[in-house]
């Protein structure tokens, strides 16, 4: 619990960044934390979870950073920013080694306990229903992000 709790209070802080990259790590660390919630109820559902939100964010991240403007003036400011970002990205990674490690000391079974693999091909109309939902969502993210690049300023627009 301490855990989860630390890791929403550090993506509260990166998510206080107003550069795109820092915001990114924040969203994609709160779908790791969502997709190994939902991991325990089933390794497909969860691994289809976390590709579709992690090629959303992706997408949407890569049309705002060719949106955003290049200011050469604001080199100081854009370089502590991304050092910030380092020093988020050394946490997150810090924590989550921390939290392999305490799963792999206090797990007294095998990792088939997990079940990660037990129920792969099991697809029914509900796994089919989902699958529906997810793309579709995936397309609706797509048509946001085509509209959010059709702004014609930014980095790459003349």
């Amino acid at each position: 619990m301490f855990v989860l709790f630390f890791l929403l209070s550090v993506v509260n802080v990166a998510l206080e960044s107003s550069h795109p990259l820092v915001m990114g790590m924040g969203l994609l660390v709160l779908t790791v934390m969502a997709v190994s919630l939902v991991v325990w109820y089933g390794s497909f559902y969860g691994f289809s979870l976390f590709m579709v939100m992690v090629g959303g964010v992706l997408v949407v991240f890569s049309y705002t950073i060719s949106l955003v403007p290049y200011i050469s003036e604001k080199k100081s400011k854009m370089s502590s920013e991304v050092s910030n970002f380092y020093d988020f990205l050394m946490v997150v990674l810090g924590l989550g080694f921390f939290c392999l490690v305490v799963i792999g000391l206090t797990m007294k079974e095998n990792l088939s306990s997990f079940g990660l693999f037990s129920n792969m091909f099991y697809y029914t109309e509900d796994w089919s229903l989902a699958t529906v939902w997810m793309s579709i969502l995936l397309f609706l993210v797509m048509i946001f992000c085509v509209n959010v690049a059709g702004n014609y300023k930014g980095a790459l627009c003349k």
